[in-house]
């Protein structure tokens, strides 16, 4: 259970002025560049103490990816240097809005201008600076559901459609507020803690919310996927004398009692999210992870089904050490998570592509989804 929850604590990290300063300081116009808007984050927001460091901008990127519609995307990487400190900082913005920004400490500690007495509090003021910087009233009502949190406590807090889920342990600790309709969660802001640095993400003003019925119960669904399989195949690589052969496989025997459902949302289209149905069929198990009969390793196969109107948008083999690779399968498409981020730890190597992990990592899986729709 330790080693499951120090994996989880780096899954999900992957990958963040006690007084104010007046609104006309803190809120950027569009005139400002990336580079200039990531260090007022890093100064105004997370508060570091820049008297004490040394910045040096160490990259400046911008594309217009395709699953964020064309819009575009500027990545901006800073190295902090002070005495005893060594710090990354990096930052993402869409549309000339702040969505991601991680700081990762490699030597030391963090120096703030002020240090917080608990996670709380920190991320309290966190949350305050962050709505004076942006100018977004939406955040209002997230600081005051954090308000009714308690300090190194694991919960779940509910207002109306919006959620704060507080989950802590050795490795780490998050503050996540998420959108709730019908019991399907959209991912608004995110802020988490570990030894080695802190995450924040703001997607409210990148990501809609399509519709948000759920018209397909979870037994439903399982039909729908258990129908699904029966016409499904993959091509698996059977492995002889040194030799890899492919092979197409289908008519897969599932084990009824560990088939799981879950509900999620994902993309439908560019930058849109909707509930759907996460359906996980394990293949001759008699526990998840159990066996690997199947070509390739493959111990389950993944179905994905809108849950407003039951269409399955993808169907996935799951394979020890992830899916099959496109290359190697006949499926089009990723298995989804089931609040659609995957973070990793917070160290100097893994934090250079945090912001690509949560976000763009996040974007790919679901635009698999969507290509194949487009079809």
């Amino acid at each position: 259970m330790e080693k499951r929850a120090k994996l989880r604590g780096s899954l999900i990290l992957a990958i963040a002025l006690t007084l104010l300063l007046p609104q006309a300081a803190i809120v950027h116009s569009a005139a400002l560049t990336a580079e200039d808007k990531a260090l007022a984050f890093i100064t105004d927001v997370f508060q570091l103490d820049m008297t004490k460091y040394n910045a040096e901008l160490s990259t400046y990127s911008v594309d217009y990816p395709n699953e964020l519609n064309g819009i575009q995307q500027e990545h901006v990487k800073y190295e902090l240097q002070a005495s005893g400190s060594t710090v990354t900082a990096f930052s993402q913005f869409n549309n000339g809005s702040l969505t991601a920004c991680s700081i990762s400490v490699t030597t030391d500690s963090l120096i703030y201008v002020q240090q917080s007495e608990n996670k709380v509090d920190m991320t309290r003021g966190i949350l305050n600076r962050h709505q004076t910087y942006a100018g977004n009233p939406k955040l209002k009502q997230m600081i005051d559901l954090l308000q009714t949190v308690s300090a190194n406590k694991n919960e779940t807090k509910i207002a109306g459609d919006l959620k704060l889920e507080v989950t802590t342990d050795a490795y780490h600790t998050s503050y996540e507020w998420k959108y709730t309709f019908n019991g399907a969660d959209y991912n608004a802001v995110s802020i988490i803690y570990q030894d080695s640095g802190v995450f924040f993400s703001d997607y409210i003003g990148l990501y809609k919310i399509g519709n948000t019925n759920v018209d397909i119960s979870k037994e439903q669904a399982i039909d729908i996927a258990m129908k699904y399989i029966e016409t499904y195949s993959y091509t698996g690589v059977v492995t002889s004398e040194g030799k890899e052969t492919p092979v197409e496989i289908s008519g897969s025997n599932i084990t009824n009692e560990l088939t799981g459902a879950n509900l999620a949302t994902n993309f439908r289209e560019p930058l849109t999210f909707y509930p759907c149905w996460t359906i996980e069929l394990y293949l001759d198990q008699k526990q998840p992870c159990a066996n690997y009969t199947y070509p390739s390793r493959v111990y389950a196969l993944h179905v994905g089904i809108w849950a407003d109107n039951g269409e399955v948008f993808t169907g996935t083999p799951m394979a020890v050490g992830g899916i099959i690779p496109a290359s190697e399968s006949a499926a089009e498409s990723s298995p989804l998570s089931e609040d659609n981020t995957s973070v990793q730890p917070l160290n100097q190597i893994t934090m250079a592509g945090i912001v690509v992990v949560i976000l763009v990592g996040t974007i790919a899986i679901a635009a698999v989804a969507y290509k194949k729709k487009s079809k």
